[in-house]
């Protein structure tokens, strides 16, 4: 079953009880989804409001006293969950801007935290083929939200006038997920082809990244595959995506 017609997906969402592929595959339907929003703000409502009362017996009571006085305490339910849903509007919306935001882009401008602020680079990693080790580069993420400058050099030179990177990561069996693709990146005249990442949303691990130059005619030039290695940051929180 998908999860569009899984009508219990947003109360097991919300009780953390769903699969990775479940979560992730509803998490972007409540991107493209404005009835799948409105049906886990409704499911967050009715939770909150029915773990208030668990919490001070209120439940218990209610459903034991005259009809009169139940309706009277519902309309003091009513006015409860409207607070609740205020917050809870807040936090969907907070939401959506999160999930919508960019992990690679192809100027830092396009990056932002939260609060619609462009991210402040934290650090510069230089990315070339090395001779020695498994990695082209290494990167430990910072401990705070930023972004990092990666500077991509490809070899030999080309006098290309723009690239495109298509960057992925490795899974636990080894396979290889696509994360994004940049296009018309341009080389500086140092040679290098810069690109930017927002840190606070890159998960550990490896990372692959095909860089090839920019031909015309939806033609390319010979790949160039290079491997990032990202390392978690001891002083940050496990981050979950």
């Amino acid at each position: 079953m998908s999860v569009t017609e899984d009508p219990t997906i947003a109360g097991r969402y919300l009780a953390d009880q769903l699969t990775e592929a479940d979560r992730a595959g509803y998490e972007a339907l409540l991107l493209e989804s404005p009835e799948a929003v409105a049906e886990l703000e409704a499911t967050a409502r009715l939770k909150v409001g029915l773990e208030k009362l668990r919490e001070t017996d209120e439940l218990d009571r209610l459903l034991h006293v005259p009809s009169r006085a139940k309706w009277k305490r519902f309309l003091l339910l009513a006015a409860s969950l409207a607070v609740f849903a205020t917050g809870l509007g807040l936090w969907l919306s907070n939401y959506e801007h999160a999930h919508s935001r960019l992990l690679f882009a192809a100027s830092l401008a396009s990056l932002t935290n939260n609060a619609g602020r462009t991210l402040q680079i934290a650090s510069t990693v230089p990315v070339y083929r090395k001779r020695s080790g498994p990695f082209d580069a290494v990167l430990e993420v910072p401990p705070l939200p930023a972004g990092v400058e990666f500077r991509l050099l490809a070899q030999p030179p080309a006098a290309a006038h723009a690239y495109r990177v298509s960057i992925s990561r490795m899974l636990n069996d080894k396979s290889f997920e696509s994360v994004d693709t940049l296009v018309d990146l341009q080389s500086e005249n140092d040679g290098f082809i810069r690109l930017y990442a927002d840190a606070s949303r890159l998960i550990p691990g490896q990372y692959r990244l095909v860089l090839e130059e920019q031909l015309g005619d939806d033609r390319h030039g010979s790949p160039q595959t290079l491997l990032i290695n990202v390392v978690a940051n001891p002083k940050s929180p496990e981050l979950h995506f």
